[in-house]
């Protein structure tokens, strides 16, 4: 399966003057997404009291106050829990139904959709720090992290460096090492390397639940119709040419029957032999 940035499927369209030339020319795809994390939010909420299959509907009210959008525009999907809390990543409906959109013009079909935080590795331990175009990328554990522009990203690592209990180790991937301030360049541990995005571990969380729940099903059978529907012509052709032609021979035969009768007759006098039809 495929698996690319939201940012990098303009990639996938080569030639827009001649669609054959592109992916996009070549029927949908399904493909697993990395989407901005910047985008989405995460929230630690206190697991509700009432039954587990009401949580959906318990979820977007107990963060009402932790939205800046109202909650009917927002889409929420529980990645995690501890034993006392729910780990609730909260993305704006727009934003989903756009990045879908945006996928689709591109020739693929979004399957699952996760916060691009999540490509950096995880490490008990580790503060996995990498780059994206711009952003700083922050991932503390499984299933917590963040982006920033680096000015505010910086701060924001400062931040959780002091309030770990255990001082975690620092891995760092930029394209320049001048961009780490320099109270952080003597403890950690600094590279180059560039996120691959078509090659990282895709986690189990995926954002495409509920209404936006993967159609690839639908789309798959509306992309193979036409291949059937003809499938299906060219057997039937198949078989009443079979037909016609079996029936064919059939009369040959008769008329070879007669033929052979009719010159048996003349050449030997009596009873006609009896052929079997």
């Amino acid at each position: 399966m495929l698996i690319d940035h939201l940012h990098c499927l303009d990639q996938r369209l080569i030639d827009l003057s001649d669609p054959l030339k592109s992916d996009a020319g070549r029927g949908l795809d399904v493909i697993q997404l990395w989407v901005p994390t910047e985008r989405i939010g995460l929230h630690l909420v206190d697991i509700p009291s009432a039954p587990e299959r009401k949580w959906p509907d318990l979820i977007p009210w107990i963060l009402e106050d932790k939205v800046l959008q109202p909650v009917e525009e927002m889409h929420f999907v529980v990645v995690g829990r501890t034993e006392f809390q729910l780990q609730v990543m909260a993305v704006s409906r727009h934003d989903m139904s756009e990045w879908i959109r945006i996928a689709e013009n591109t020739g693929v079909s979004p399957v699952a959709m996760a916060p691009d935080f999540m490509a950096l590795p995880n490490e008990t331990g580790i503060l996995s720090i990498g780059w994206r175009e711009g952003m700083l990328l922050v991932r503390e554990s499984n299933n917590i992290g963040f982006s920033a522009h680096p000015d505010v990203g910086w701060s924001l690592v400062d931040s959780t460096i002091e309030n770990s209990e255990i001082t975690p180790r620092i891995s760092i991937s930029v394209p320049d090492m001048d961009m780490v301030p320099a109270h952080l360049r003597a403890e950690s541990n600094i590279n180059n390397s560039e996120l691959d995005w078509q090659f990282s571990q895709f986690p189990s969380v995926n954002l495409m639940s509920g209404d936006f729940r993967p159609k690839i099903k639908a789309r798959t059978w509306s992309f193979w119709w036409p291949v059937a529907a003809s499938t299906i012509l060219m057997l039937g052709l198949l078989s009443t040419y079979l037909q016609t032609s079996i029936s064919s021979l059939q009369d040959q035969i008769d008329a070879y029957k007669k033929v052979y009768l009719t010159n048996y007759s003349q050449i030997f006098p009596g009873p006609k032999p009896q052929v079997d039809s």
